[in-house]
Parts: C-alpha cells; sequence; structure tokens
C-alpha cells in the first residue's frame, strides 16, 4: 500500500507532474509514444533527479495509477492522464491514488474530524489494513505529500488537516463504502458478517456498518430460496 515520492518540493511538485504529462501529450501526436530513455532524460534535466534507475521507479508507480502506459518501451499518456490534463481537477488524481493505493479514504476521513500528526494516522493505518505493518511513518508520510501535493491536505505544527478542497472531498466520502472486495474471489459469510455487521439469515443482507447490501449465493442456497 506503500506510493513513491514525486520529485520537486511540495510547491512546485504539482507542476512538474503536469509538464510531465503535458510532454507525453505533445510528443506523441504520431501516437508512437516517447522513447523510456527520452522520458527518463527529461525528468533528469527538469528536476533534481540523477539516477535512471530512481526515475523508472516513479514511472512505474505513475503508471501504476493509470495516469501513463509503457508499450514496447514507449510512454504514452492515458485517458485519466488526458483527462486531468484538460480539467486540471484534482479529483481526478485523486481518484487514481484511491483506487489503486490502500489508505488515501481512511486518511481524509480522519482528518475531517480533527487534525492529526503522521504517528496518528500510521496507528490509523495499521488499525484498519492487517497487511499494513508500520513501525515509522514513512507510508503515511508519502500519502500525506501526495495529498499535499494535489491540496487537499496542509501541515502546521506537525499536524496535518484538510484544506477547504480536502474537506469538500472527504464530504463525499460519507457516502461511500470502505468495503473493499476482488472480484472473482469467494468470501465466507460469516467472515463479512463479523466484520461489516448484518443479518446472517437470507440471500440479500445490508450491512450494519457499511452503505453497501450483501448478496448471497452458494451450492445450498437455492434450498433457501436464494
Amino acid at each position: 500500500m506503500s506510493t513513491v515520492r514525486f520529485y520537486g518540493g511540495i510547491e512546485e511538485r504539482l507542476d512538474i507532474f503536469t509538464d510531465l504529462l503535458s510532454h507525453l501529450v505533445q510528443s506523441t501526436e504520431n501516437d508512437e509514444g516517447v522513447p523510456r530513455h527520452e522520458v527518463v532524460d527529461w525528468i533528469i534535466a527538469n528536476t533534481n533527479a540523477k539516477n535512471p534507475d530512481s526515475v523508472a521507479d516513479r514511472l512505474n508507480f505513475i503508471e501504476e495509477l493509470g495516469l501513463i502506459e509503457d508499450q514496447d518501451g514507449t510512454y504514452s499518456c492515458t485517458r485519466t492522464g488526458r483527462c486531468y490534463l484538460r480539467e486540471r481537477d484534482p479529483i481526478v488524481l485523486y481518484n487514481a491514488l484511491r483506487t489503486s493505493i490502500k489508505g488515501f479514504d481512511t486518511i481524509l476521513r480522519a482528518l475531517a474530524l480533527e487534525p492529526r500528526t503522521d504517528e496518528d494516522l500510521m496507528e490509523l493505518l495499521v488499525g484498519e489494513f492487517e497487511e499494513c505493518q508500520m513501525e515509522t511513518p514513512g507510508v503515511v508520510t508519502r500519502h500525506r505529500k501526495w495529498l499535499q501535493m494535489i491540496g487537499y491536505v496542509e501541515r502546521t505544527d506537525d499536524h496535518n488537516h484538510l484544506t477547504e478542497a480536502g474537506e469538500a472531498v472527504a464530504e463525499q466520502l460519507h457516502g461511500l463504502s470502505a468495503v473493499e472486495l476482488e472480484p472473482g474471489s469467494t468470501y465466507h459469510r460469516q467472515t463479512l458478517h463479523t466484520e461489516y455487521g448484518g443479518s446472517i439469515q437470507g440471500g440479500i443482507a445490508p450491512s450494519r456498518d457499511e452503505p453497501v447490501v450483501f448478496l448471497f449465493t452458494g451450492g445450498t442456497g437455492e434450498a433457501h430460496g436464494y
């Protein structure tokens, strides 16, 4: 669930990131893409980057977010990346982050209640996600810096708080579920009810704690009407 920090200070990072996407769009009008070495050279020339391997790590992460794509050694901007360039709306970047990396919604929900330190947020993530084993807040810090980069979080005296834009997004999250299930996977009903509540009988069971409705099926379901 870790992110990778992009180049530049917090105040200039979004501009550099946007310039990179713009460079890819302007250089791929022939739809052939920009060779990987040229993209690496552009980043080194326009940032404080020095190591091509670390640049590759950043590009891999941006590709994981679905903003760029690498095809046969050439990079181009995806539809989502182009959407951000067209609208310049940080919600596009936030949606890319929250759907690719766990923890962003948790952080915004927590900061909507009160300012918190990175250590406070680390404890929240460790408590919510079994795979999150942290003893230092490095993962949280990188999450937080992405949220600062897109203008949703500000930091004062080691405490993080939401900006007006961040508060607006946190408000929208009230209607979103924190339930994350993998398509195609099989889940035991008892496990779902233990975590999210709801009736253990019937094929249709609204969750007690989340704005979702579970639909159950199985080998013996037909005998019980579902």
